[in-house]
Parts: structure tokens; C-alpha cells; sequence
């Protein structure tokens, strides 16, 4: 004897509400979590326990919020497998016009709203600080920074946006490459604590500054390793070196900025 469509359809629903059962034990989720996710009805799984049958397209998103296939909710596979993943949507390439008109646009804009107001200090090569370690002379390059000579000013990234506590430079010497290398440009901010990791730039004074005015400072880029009350701990690259730097030499440390900085991320 043929069993009677509402006697499949019976099955399948039994079928159906069994295996949502087992999914959504082994995924650690509600029902109501699961059909909120799926359809935006937080009642849509307590329906098909109810008897009513989804549709095709709800029953889809069910079972790609449960990590599984239609099919194996249904019953027609015994492995839950995994969820069909969705075609992917074809980049919509602009037509001629629509490009023309883009292209238009970008060069009549505005540069002048991006805000060119960031300060690029000047810097140069200074003299080298020489270190010992473990009875072998290292050196340390230094730069100096002129905090009265600006010597350009540049575009303001998004991340930065109408603050007052950074400046820029333009990276000299080798010593930390490959992270900064000479020309690149380096946004510098004066008001978070650089934390360990962080590029820094440190101000370096010498005991006897401390009595008289301070004006051009030798200057470190370096990568800040430890701070502590007595001394910074500081590496650089080429060649490479970890050495300590007393605090009380120490003026001021600021940070280099990331790109996760200056992208707002």
C-alpha cells in the first residue's frame, strides 16, 4: 500500500523537528536564537514544532545557522555535512558613464578639505651614542629634532581627525629599518603612553640641560621594550641592539602611530 502524502509529509515533519533538535544541541544555541539569526522571527522554529512545514528559502537559512544541509534536516543524507555557502555576488563594474562621471568628480575635489595641517617637523643625522655591552662597544644612531622648524605640513589621516597633539616626521639613518626606513614619512602622537612594542621617539637630555633652556634635543626612534621608574628599555634594528636608557635622561617619549591609528580602526 502507497503511503498517503499526509503521511509522508508527517514523517518528513517529525524527521525535521528531530534533527533541528540534534543541531541545536550540538551548536550550543536556542531555538528562538536560531530562528531570530535565520528570519527574523524568533517563533520560526517553534512553528515547524507546531507541525507547520517551512519554506524552502526558510528552511535554508535554518540549517546554515545550525552548520548543516537542508538535506540532512530533511532526512535524505545521514551526515549533517556542512551548509551550501551562497554564490558569490559578481563585482558590479561600473558601465562608461557611471566611470566618467567618478573620475570627474575625483578631480575636481577639494584636496584642500582633507586638511593639510599637520606639522612635519625637520630632522637630521646626529651624532652617534656609543654603548657598551658585555665589554663591546655598540652604537646607537641618533637624529636631531628642531621642534621650532616645520619644514612642510601634510594631510591629516581620518584617525586623527581634529586632534591637536600630533606632529610628523621623515624617518633618517638605517637603524630601524625594516619597520621605518629613511624618507618615510611618520605620524607622532603626544598624548597617548606608548605602550611596550610601540615605536617611540625619545627626547634625549643630557644631565646639565636640566639647569638651562632646552631648545634641539638628540633624538632615538627606537622600539620601546620596558619602562620602568630607573630606565627604558630600547631596541633598534641595525645593527641590532637592546640597551637601557636612564630615566632621568629621558625628556619625553612619544609614540609613532600605526596604520590601525591613522585608519580610525
Amino acid at each position: 500500500m502507497t503511503p498517503s502524502k499526509s503521511g509522508i509529509n508527517a514523517a518528513m515533519s517529525d524527521t525535521l523537528k528531530d534533527r533541528i533538535e540534534q543541531r541545536l544541541k550540538a551548536v550550543h544555541r536556542s531555538a528562538a536564537n536560531v530562528s531570530k539569526a535565520a528570519t527574523g522571527n524568533p517563533d520560526a522554529i517553534r512553528r515547524i514544532y507546531r507541525g507547520h512545514m517551512p519554506s524552502g528559502d526558510r528552511i535554508e537559512s535554518i540549517a546554515r545557522e545550525l552548520g548543516t544541509t537542508v538535506a540532512w534536516l530533511l532526512g535524505r543524507d545521514e551526515q549533517p555535512g556542512l551548509p551550501e555557502s551562497p554564490a558569490a555576488e559578481p563585482y558590479p563594474f561600473p558601465s562608461a558613464p557611471e566611470a566618467t562621471r567618478a573620475l570627474a568628480d575625483l578631480t575636481s575635489f577639494d584636496h584642500a578639505k582633507l586638511g593639510k595641517d599637520v606639522a612635519v617637523l625637520g630632522t637630521a643625522m646626529g651624532s652617534d651614542m656609543h654603548f657598551d655591552q658585555d665589554g663591546i662597544s655598540k652604537i646607537v644612531e641618533m637624529i636631531e629634532l628642531d621642534e621650532n622648524e616645520v619644514i612642510d605640513y601634510v594631510r591629516r589621516p581620518s584617525g586623527a581627525a581634529g586632534r591637536k597633539d600630533i606632529y610628523a616626521i621623515y624617518h633618517t639613518g638605517i637603524s630601524m629599518q625594516p619597520r621605518y626606513w629613511p624618507g618615510q614619512l611618520s605620524f607622532i602622537e603626544t598624548r597617548r603612553e606608548p605602550s611596550v612594542g610601540d615605536g617611540v621617539i625619545v627626547q634625549v637630555a643630557r644631565p646639565d640641560d636640566f639647569d638651562g633652556d632646552i631648545r634641539i634635543f638628540s633624538v632615538l626612534v627606537k622600539t620601546l621594550l620596558k619602562r620602568t621608574s630607573e630606565y627604558v628599555e630600547l631596541e633598534q634594528y641595525n645593527p641590532p641592539l637592546v640597551f637601557r636608557l636612564p630615566a632621568k635622561h629621558v625628556h619625553r617619549m612619544h609614540r609613532v602611530m600605526e596604520n590601525n591609528d591613522l585608519y580610525g580602526i
